[in-house]
């Protein structure tokens, strides 16, 4: 499933092999860094495994799976438990759970969760890949930076908008949507989108000029009287 479709949409405006119960994924090691989410996932009702005490956690997330995490994040929110369960197809229970609390428009998911509290300042346009708020899901895509749900795929806090998401990178996403303690802080590169670089000239004859350099950081450089300054925000 590619990363802006449904799932995202899931967590914006968004079984049981626990390590802490004993059971295990024979595909999940303790020391995968997706280990705890994946516990923790499963512990929570929102995932489970693929079948022969297998994980899968290189596989992409379907569309039916990604219905069936909407649905169980939003009972437990609402309710502090997941209760649905399978029907037949396995998905109707959760689809039809969607769509009676709204969940599921035209496709798209919303409302999933909607307490998800700004706590990383992103700038409008400041992600590499998604700097043109007519793209599908800017919105929902920032949300998610700012919340501290997701920082990107590289140290810029590239999104990848056109890639597969693991479901590795699911149970990690679900579980700093559920779990506050969770989540996670900024990009470790500043972002600074390009209409705030530029110079700019004081009434008293100062001049500061902001140039974004290729590795996505910020260099300035201040002219004040005869004496010029230089280095690096952030």
């Amino acid at each position: 499933m590619k990363r802006l479709i449904p799932f995202l949409l899931l967590a914006v405006i968004f079984a049981s092999a626990a390590f802490a119960s004993g059971t295990v994924f024979s595909d999940v090691k303790e020391t995968d860094w997706f280990a705890d989410a994946v516990s923790e996932a499963v512990s929570l009702g929102l995932v489970n495994g693929k079948g022969d005490n297998r994980f899968d956690p290189d596989g992409n997330i379907t569309l039916a799976e990604a219905v069936k995490l909407a649905a169980c994040m939003n009972q437990l929110k609402a309710d502090g438990a997941v209760t649905l369960t399978n029907g037949t197809p396995w998905y109707e229970t959760y689809a039809g759970y969607g769509k009676e609390h709204f969940l599921v428009s035209s496709g798209l998911f919303a409302h999933a969760v909607t307490d998800l509290p700004k706590v990383n300042a992103i700038p409008d346009n400041a992600i590499p890949d998604v700097r043109n708020d007519e793209e599908p899901f800017y919105s929902e895509i920032y949300t998610l930076y700012r919340a501290g749900i997701v920082k990107g795929s590289d140290t810029k806090g590239s999104f990848l908008p056109s890639s597969n998401i693991k479901r590795s990178e699911v149970a990690a996403i679900v579980v700093r949507m559920m779990e506050p303690d969770k989540r996670v802080g900024p990009p470790e590169v500043p972002l600074f989108p390009d209409e705030y670089c530029g110079s700019w000239v004081s009434n008293y004859g100062s001049t500061l000029t902001l140039t974004k350099r290729a590795d996505g950081m910020c260099a300035f450089t201040l002219v004040e009287g005869g004496t010029t300054q230089g280095g690096i925000l952030g």
